[in-house]
């Protein structure tokens, strides 16, 4: 059988009552570095407060026996060992006496790590190599009183109202206790005891208790009775376990199913502001993509609009021609309106068509709101500005391509408008069922004066 890792002992007193009613109980692990240690207090009238710690002990026996030593999970180990004993002691039959309680401290020890639960003012004491060891916080009033500074921890054991206990198991409610977690290492013994021990013994005395693990069943005992005979009498039971390791003993390789034990659950780190001003400005680009992704998908697209062309359209090859003003019409344009004189191209001046040959070109077309449906030539796109009597411009640059959808275009109708002071002939059109609009100059002499005036529609 393998060397335990830990040197452990336990021991009791009834001290000057009547009855003991404290429980102590040591019990060894399935692995050499595992031990559960539990020490706990009875309180209540005759037999109530025997029968609530022993209800205690009997709870870590079965436990224990039923995880055969090794507890996969520690933590929710010592909560189900105090829910269970606490509604254990609840069932107590007393037979008229008050109800019981017990406080409880359990130590597990495990290859990597200690962990410790306790209630009331049985406590539980760490030694490592700083001068003051850990201890649990009772419990209790006096605890209160302590910590408000009311009381200094060393009247503590001599104050009257010490035994008021805030927190115990049994008497019915909800228990509030916290599993405490420490790595191993960082102590190397620990000492649970009832109120009887800690409130006659220092914690001086208890360290050089630790420091002899060869004679613990030597000097624990003579300890123990040292806390009776302070008492002058009126001594409480007094109850002590202790687990120390042993230097010479080398740290055994753990089980395989203990490799969850050597390490504890990892503890959620608390967002602070900065995550979340990041979470709200993670959260507006998002939004903002979102918006320009939805803006630009339901964008109307840009009708193209330019006076006497129609520019970037493509014809059945996939191709896209544009036609560029030539210089010297635009040229000349302008030093005609200077002088006040019609433009001397004939190629630039427009005829007024006969309005009956108009309504004769096309007998198709019903009124004048219709869109004609032209399907260009595939060999180029059409061109707006028309010469006399329908003819291709004579402009440098123009091709056959642009002839054929003026012949189409010479058999629209024209409507003629007024717009700032000018006069407009619009004609619309429809090109790869894409609807545009050709804008003509017309000078006042070129329109017919019985020409009508029709809507745009």
């Amino acid at each position: 059988m393998a060397a335990r890792f830990w040197t452990v002992a336990k021991h009791d007193h009834i001290g000057d009552r009547n009855e003991q009613q404290d429980r102590v109980e040591v019990l060894p692990g399935a692995h050499p570095e595992t031990e559960l240690l539990i020490v706990a207090d009875g309180v209540g009238g005759h037999r109530g407060g025997a029968l609530a710690s022993e209800a205690v002990v009997e709870t870590a026996r079965h436990l224990w026996a039923h995880c055969q030593g090794n507890p996969p999970d520690p933590e929710q180990f010592l909560y189900e060992l105090c829910d269970r004993a606490h509604k254990r002691i609840d069932q107590v039959d007393t037979e008229g006496d008050r109800q019981p309680r017990a406080t409880i401290v359990a130590l597990l020890l495990t290859p990597g790590w200690a962990y410790w639960i306790h209630a009331g003012d049985s406590r539980l004491y760490a030694f490592g190599n700083d001068p003051k060891p850990y201890r649990t916080k009772d419990h209790s009033v006096v605890q209160i009183l302590v910590d408000q500074g009311k009381v200094r921890e060393d009247e503590m054991g001599t104050h009257p109202d010490q035994g008021r206990l805030l927190q115990s198991l049994g008497g019915g409610g909800d228990l509030s206790l916290h599993v405490e977690t420490k790595p191993r290492t960082k102590f190397f013994g620990f000492l649970l005891c009832t109120d009887g021990f800690w409130e006659r013994i220092s914690e001086a005395e208890m360290r050089q208790l630790l420091s002899k693990p060869d004679q613990l069943s030597r000097y624990l005992p003579r300890i123990v009775q040292d806390a009776v005979n302070r008492s002058n009498g009126k001594s409480d039971n007094v109850s002590v376990a202790i687990a120390v390791h042993q230097p010479g003993n080398a740290a055994a390789p753990p089980l395989p199913s203990q490799s969850a034990q050597n390490a504890p659950p990892p503890r959620r780190k608390k967002k602070g502001l900065a995550g979340l001003i990041l979470a709200i400005v993670m959260i507006g680009f998002v939004c903002a993509a979102l918006m320009l992704f939805v803006f630009f998908q339901l964008k109307p697209p840009k009708l193209q609009e330019e006076t006497g062309a129609v520019a970037g359209v493509s014809d059945s090859s996939g191709s896209t021609e544009q036609r560029e003003p030539d210089p010297q019409e635009q040229h000349s344009d302008e030093e005609d309106e200077a002088q006040g004189q019609p433009d001397s191209d004939p190629s630039k001046q427009e005829d007024n068509p006969d309005p009956d040959a108009e309504e004769q070109s096309d007998p198709e077309i019903d009124d004048l709101g219709a869109k004609p449906s032209i399907t260009p030539e595939s060999d180029g796109p059409p061109n707006s500005r028309k010469g006399n009597n329908g003819d291709q411009g004579d402009a440098p640059g123009n091709d056959s391509r642009i002839g054929a959808l003026d012949e189409a275009l010479s058999d629209l109708e024209w409507i003629t408008i007024d717009a700032a002071g000018e006069e407009f002939r619009i004609s619309r059109f429809e090109v790869t069922n894409r609807l545009y609009y050709s804008v003509v100059d017309s000078d006042s002499d070129s329109r017919d004066e019985n020409e009508e005036r029709l809507p745009v529609t």
